[in-house]
């Protein structure tokens, strides 16, 4: 998977520019490196543990959302689709509906519960995003 940056003003505090390298994978956003600079104050240990890396990461993926996947979406895990459709917002969120609902109605499983089960969300919002992925990326 590509690498992307974020570049944050203002952040931890006021004067303050933090750069985060990170990468999106199945398991969540795993950075690869973090800078904190300022030309006005020093930088020091307490100012680098205020970043919220985490957080940034998450905020950057749900604001850019399209990330190359490496390897066939067929080897993806239900479970791992879930963990990157939290970390990815909608447009993550409707391809992994595509995926588990395909992947469950070729097993014989229930589509629908499926969904709802590796999204961990209720059966109505399942069926919702089944419904949206549906028209928004044109398959079923």
């Amino acid at each position: 998977m590509d690498s992307r940056e974020i570049t944050a003003e203002n952040t931890p505090r006021p004067g303050y520019t933090t750069t985060i390298t990170y990468r999106a994978t199945i398991d969540g956003p795993q950075a690869q490196s973090v800078t904190v600079h300022s030309k006005e104050h020093q930088v020091t240990s307490q100012v680098i543990r205020e970043v919220k890396v985490l957080d940034l990461m998450k905020t950057d993926l749900q604001a850019r959302p399209a990330m190359k996947i490496q390897g066939d979406p067929e080897s993806i895990s239900d479970e791992a689709w879930g963990r990157l459709a939290r970390m990815g917002g909608a447009p993550v969120i409707l391809t992994a509906a595509q995926q588990i609902y395909q992947r469950a109605e070729r097993e014989g499983r229930p589509p629908a519960q499926a969904v709802a089960k590796a999204l961990d969300i209720s059966p109505s919002t399942a069926g919702r995003w089944i419904r949206r992925s549906k028209n928004e990326l044109g398959w079923g």
